[in-house]
């Protein structure tokens, strides 16, 4: 059972209910939830490309990926940014939790100092992160793919409206959800995929 595409929080085990609740509960449903969204129109999407192929033989394939991509919908390149900067934010708060269990002593006020590591800029988790060997440079790769693809989407609006210059976007969120499962690992010693 994957908490990434549980629908209704009513049918997680209690076990997995409480670590969500504990470790970002709303913003990890709605990351499955926008997740799910995403592969369920981009899902569409490629059925529509296999139908146009297959009455179009002779149609040259590149230029039917082109008009393809103008398939996606504006609600779909709004669930993309929110999955993005989700996923950037539940990132930084497990990084954060991460270099908290890791670095902070126990008698330092554990609120404080929690909030503190949560709130340190995301690239500087990552190379805390990784200098300290939590991480690997393909795991701190990924990290930073999913910071600086919600960093396109959020702050250039062509990118926004119409995902251009993002690439794949089923690859790129499905590369997202396995970096956050291997933060939640690290972090809660809990897969959300499982």
């Amino acid at each position: 059972m994957s908490v990434l595409s549980m629908q209704d929080d009513e049918e997680l085990s209690e076990n997995h209910q409480e670590i969500v609740d504990e470790s970002w509960g709303i913003e990890m449903m709605t990351l499955g939830r926008v997740h799910n969204d995403i592969m369920d129109e981009l899902q569409e999407i490629d059925e529509i490309r296999s139908e146009i192929i297959e009455d179009h033989s002779d149609a040259d394939i590149k230029e039917i990926d082109k008009k393809v991509e103008n398939l996606i919908s504006i609600e779909t390149s709004d669930s993309v940014v929110l999955f993005f900067t989700l996923a950037h934010e539940v990132l930084r708060g497990l990084s954060g939790d991460i270099i908290w269990q890791k670095v902070f002593d126990d008698d330092i006020s554990k609120d404080n100092a929690r909030e503190y590591a949560r709130n340190i800029d995301s690239e500087d988790q990552e190379n805390i992160l990784y200098y300290m060997g939590i991480i690997d440079s393909g795991e701190k790769g990924e990290i930073a793919n999913v910071r600086k693809t919600r960093n396109k989407l959020v702050h250039d609006m062509r990118s926004r409206q119409y995902l251009d210059g993002i690439g794949n976007i089923e690859s790129r969120v499905r590369r997202a959800v396995k970096t956050v499962d291997k933060m939640h690992v690290e972090a809660h010693n809990l897969s959300l995929l499982d």
